[in-house]
């Protein structure tokens, strides 16, 4: 099963959208003491083309929006569907009777209640069967009706794919959205690691312009690295847990951990 993606950071979108442009507006006005890392004004340049392509994604919102224009439209061929089928059906009915074996067999009891799955297959058997025999069932069943039933198959067919697309497209566009925050927000930390080492022993304040998570009133904020005691190597995936405030969190793939 392939794993789904998911978020790195803990805020919406929008809000690392807006920390994302002040981290780059701090790092361009530090952009002379980033050197000392050989962090250039290319390099920004590019980290900020892709804050603004980031910016210009289509948030979930919109693909929710089209979902359910697709689904609103499925719904009204649903219900052209059934207003198609009902002078078919009742005129099968009639000719057979509702105990019919040929009845029974296009299973049509409760088709406003049926999966649109089952409607649709149901509506396909009614079809079929009223075609093969429409000389039998008289009761002015028309070719003008079946060809409307027919009709109104192919459209419910077709707006069902619509919505199965549409799905498909938001679930692609999250994916794409959620990789690349993903992407930006590993870069804007690696960026505040050099900001905060910029600044640690000059300005308190500058220092804290590259603190990603800024705490609540009333709260604090530990961070810190694992690594590997004899190779100083960053260690992945491992708990750490703080005793005294029974919390437990996990490193993230450079070793980091984030508690609040």
């Amino acid at each position: 099963m392939v794993k789904s993606a998911t978020r790195k950071y803990k805020f919406s979108d929008p809000e690392l959208t807006q920390k994302l442009d002040l981290i780059a507006a701090f790092c361009l006005r530090d952009l002379l003491r980033f050197g000392d890392f050989d962090f250039t004004r290319d390099e920004l340049d590019r980290y900020m083309s892709n804050i603004a392509t980031f910016k210009e994604l289509d948030d979930d919102n919109y693909w929710e929006g089209r979902k359910m224009e697709k689904t609103s439209e499925k719904n009204a061929q649903r219900d052209a569907l059934l207003l198609a089928m009902t002078p078919v059906r009742d005129r099968v009915k009639m000719k057979f009777g509702e105990q019919s074996a040929v009845y029974r067999s296009m299973r049509l009891a409760e088709v406003t209640k049926m999966s649109d799955g089952d409607l649709y297959y149901a509506a396909k058997r009614l079809h079929k069967t009223a075609s093969i025999k429409k000389a039998l069932v008289g009761k002015g069943l028309k070719d003008a009706m079946l060809l409307a039933l027919l009709n109104a198959i192919t459209a419910f067919d077709s707006s069902i794919d619509a919505v199965e697309i549409a799905e498909s497209e938001r679930a692609e566009a999250t994916e794409i959205r959620i990789n690349m925050g993903n992407s930006l927000y590993t870069e804007m930390v690696a960026i505040c690691e050099m900001g905060k080492s910029i600044w640690a022993n000059e300005s308190e304040a500058k220092y804290k312009d590259y603190v990603i998570y800024q705490p609540s009133p009333g709260k604090c904020i530990l961070t810190g690295k694992a690594t590997n005691a004899t190779t100083g190597a960053p260690v992945a995936n491992v708990m750490v847990e703080l005793e005294e405030y029974d919390t437990v969190v996990e490193t993230d793939e450079n070793g980091n951990y984030l508690m609040v």
